[in-house]
């Protein structure tokens, strides 16, 4: 089953997906483009190409919040992203990819996106 999920102008991508928890374990997950610009627009992040030839995007532990990483893959001449696997504060799953058949596919863009 396909959901949209609109992050509202001003809350952060993560926590929305934060807030699914569990729920979204057997999912799969695409960020739109405007998803994957704002978190790599945080000048807390650290940018890097993931083994998947994607990329990763990760936050360093500090007092308030846990480590965060998210990896992803581009589909080339899309503007989405397929979210491959993530830490997210409480949540964590591996290898999205490797999850055959999903109960849900999720795509996620920030609110006001193209």
């Amino acid at each position: 089953m396909r959901r949209d999920l609109i992050v509202p102008k001003g809350k952060c991508p993560l926590d929305i997906l934060a807030e699914q928890g569990e729920k979204i374990r057997n999912t799969w997950i695409f960020l739109h483009v405007s998803v994957v610009y704002e978190l790599a627009t945080d000048e807390k992040v650290i940018i890097g190409k993931a083994p998947n030839g994607g990329q990763i995007l990760f936050w360093e532990a500090t007092e308030m919040l846990p480590e965060i990483r998210i990896v992803s893959k581009n589909f080339e001449g899309t503007v989405w992203h397929f979210l491959t696997n993530a830490s997210i504060g409480d949540i964590a799953f591996d290898v999205t990819e490797d999850v055959k058949e999903p109960e849900d596919i999720i795509f996620v863009k920030m609110e006001g996106a193209a």
